[in-house]
């Protein structure tokens, strides 16, 4: 299959024109055509349906159709038995040697410069298309404004004794239905908020009272909840009012089997907070590649910088109380540190959140380090000790409470770090940033150094497993949270 006919044409037009409506409400709500590139070029990272997609499909068939026999054969040429071809052992060295001859054949140079030539033109008969539309939907959209101007009468409200004046257009419940409409999530931003405008100068009483009412108030509610940078300007005002007050009451929790109550006022205030910034950290990667770098760059410093508050005293030191830092209620929300696997799940944000623990959150890392360090010596101390404690621990989070022993949110902090670490190592960039310095250690700790503290960890916890089955609780938490670990040969950037 080289060559595409007219009806493949019309084809690949119709399937695109389905992509692009699929992803009409991300490509209109981006600022600039700079961003709509961005989120075009990284859909596949950031849209679970890519691959369901039917132009997606098609593209796949076509190279599959246009490059099957080439592969074909050079992985016969490739994987002969006598020895003469021989390439290597790995299943990867293969791959790149099929990848790189299939690139350079003539096959695929057919391919490509047929496939761009056809999608040229079909881009281009789109371009037209929408070209024609706006201009009729422009038309119609300044006879309908000329018909509104001719029909609406004002009822000015004055009075000659007060500076208070307001006035209010009647409005027709046909105009209504056509405000509802302009609301629709579907509509470009500027027609929405022009529609918004026309909404705020109707009588509060016509509206409520419309026959469109009810589609009416869920395209309002869904325009006034989309994302904007107000949004992003109050989750950056509630990051730091809750640093400020961590730094202002000095909260502690007591270490080993003692416990505290987070229903305390002064700590469920702030664990409502964090929540409530949990949620946001969660749900915002849906949205912010619509917008500028600079709004995720602002969300990720001010998330990072709450994080990095640490006192003089924190997990780990001796005493009867470890102070209360927000990393400890945010692993108690969010124990897997879902938050951090979405932030760096896509290239867009991922580098943004490489870039900044490089250069001025480093402190972060070396606390989820610290952290999985203290753990181990503890491990050793409580399998030296057969502390009983130990035996009776449970996985923070998966029991909804409201008490937790000093133990349980150490291992909340550790299991959180544990996640944040072997999310890091999947990338080559996260790996960049080892070897790391920590206190009371020598010689910074390499990425050898952490794989060997990781396996300590599961190694200790694997032998009372074999003799006492009260250790099961602690050890299946222990189990589950290390294979968030994975060491991939071809990692990512």
């Amino acid at each position: 299959m080289s060559q595409l006919s007219a009806e493949d044409e019309a084809e690949l037009q119709s399937l695109l024109k389905q992509l692009l409506r699929s992803i009409n409400d991300r490509i209109s709500g981006a600022p600039s055509t700079e961003c709509a590139e961005e989120i075009l070029l990284h859909l596949e990272e950031t849209d679970k349906n890519f691959h369901n997609y039917e132009f997606v499909k098609y593209l796949r068939q076509y190279v599959e159709s246009s490059l099957g026999t080439v592969v074909e054969e050079e992985t016969n040429y490739l994987t002969r038995g006598d020895g003469q071809h021989a390439i290597g052992s790995g299943h990867d060295t293969l791959i790149h040697a099929i990848t790189r001859k299939s690139r350079d054949s003539a096959e695929y140079q057919q391919m490509m410069q047929t496939l761009k030539n056809t999608m040229i033109m079909v881009v281009e008969s789109l371009i037209n298309k929408f070209e024609e539309d706006q201009m009729r939907k422009e038309e119609m959209h300044r006879e309908q404004q000329h018909s509104q101007a001719n029909s609406q009468y004002t009822d000015n409200c004055s009075d000659s004794d007060s500076s208070f004046n307001q006035s209010y257009a009647f409005i027709r419940q046909e105009q209504l239905q056509v405000l509802a409409e302009q609301l629709d999530s579907s509509r470009p931003k500027e027609v929405r908020w022009e529609a918004l405008q026309v909404l705020c100068g109707a009588p509060p009483s016509d509206v409520l009272i419309c026959e469109s009412w009810s589609s009416l108030r869920r395209n309002l509610c869904d325009a006034l909840t989309t994302p904007t940078s107000a949004i992003i300007e109050i989750y950056t005002s509630l990051a730091k009012s809750v640093e400020s007050s961590f730094l202002s009451h000095k909260l502690s929790f007591p270490t080993g089997s003692a416990t505290i109550d987070i229903n305390r006022p002064e700590i469920s205030r702030l664990l409502k907070q964090m929540r409530l910034m949990n949620d946001f950290q969660k749900e915002v990667t849906t949205f912010w590649i619509r917008h500028p770098e600079k709004y995720m760059e602002e969300v990720i410093e001010s998330t990072f910088s709450l994080l990095s508050l640490h006192h003089e005293h924190g997990s780990g030191s001796p005493g009867t109380e470890n102070v209360l830092e927000p990393i400890h209620l945010l692993a108690l929300l969010d124990v897997k540190a879902t938050w951090f696997k979405k932030w760096m799940h896509g290239y867009y944000s991922r580098t943004v959140v490489l870039r900044l623990l490089e250069r001025k959150y480093k402190s972060l890392i070396v606390a989820a380090l610290q952290q999985c360090i203290h753990y181990t010596e503890s491990c050793e101390r409580v399998t030296n000790e057969t502390d009983p404690q130990s035996a009776e621990q449970q996985e923070p989070g998966s029991v909804q409470r409201s008490v937790y022993t000093g133990k349980e949110l150490e291992y909340a902090f550790f299991v959180h770090s544990l996640c944040v670490l072997g999310k890091l190592l999947i990338y080559t960039n996260g790996r960049k940033l080892f070897p790391i310095t920590v206190k009371k250690r020598k010689d910074p700790v390499s990425l050898t150094d952490l794989v060997v503290i990781l396996i300590n960890i599961v190694y200790q916890h694997l032998k009372p497993l074999q003799s006492d089955p009260s250790h099961t609780d602690c050890e299946s938490g222990i189990s589950r949270n290390t294979v968030t670990l994975p060491m991939r040969r071809n990692s990512i950037p």
